[in-house]
């Protein structure tokens, strides 16, 4: 599962390119692609494809988050935006879990994290090694 697209990010980007130091620019082109990329989400999860749906949920997220972080004194826009990228985090979650837990019928368990969402680990069910600096590891 990626975090990010590059090209998304270039995308983003380029719109901006003439508004350096405009913070409410910044906020509406990050939320516009959050917006753009749970859309092409929705879209995979109505076809049935909930891993690729599971995929743009997180990239959304994390583009929503970018967006609210430019908006300094909390505003009821910025709360908003910052609730619905947890709520669609959640969603993807929820979705990664459920397909892995009807998958994996070995011994190997996966854990993730679930704030960073960095690179799943393989342990042995004999051997429960949590990650030291995240608590918020779960199994899947």
């Amino acid at each position: 599962m990626d975090r990010i697209e590059i090209d998304e990010v270039h995308r983003v980007g380029r719109a901006l390119e003439d508004h350096v130091g405009d913070d409410t620019a910044w906020f509406v082109e990050w939320v516009r692609m959050g917006d753009k990329i749970e859309a092409r989400g929705r879209e995979e999860e109505r076809r049935g494809h909930r891993r690729t749906a599971a995929s743009c949920f997180l990239r959304a997220s994390r583009y929503y988050q970018t967006g609210e972080r430019f908006i300094h004194q909390r505003a009821q826009q910025s709360q908003a935006v910052y609730t619905k990228s947890v709520n669609i985090f959640k969603e993807a979650a929820a979705a990664i879990r459920s397909r892995a837990s009807s998958r994996w019928r070995c011994r190997t368990r996966i854990r993730a994290c679930l704030r960073c969402w960095c690179i799943p680990i393989q342990q042995t069910a004999a051997r429960d090694l949590r990650l030291a600096w995240c608590s918020l590891t779960v199994s899947m």
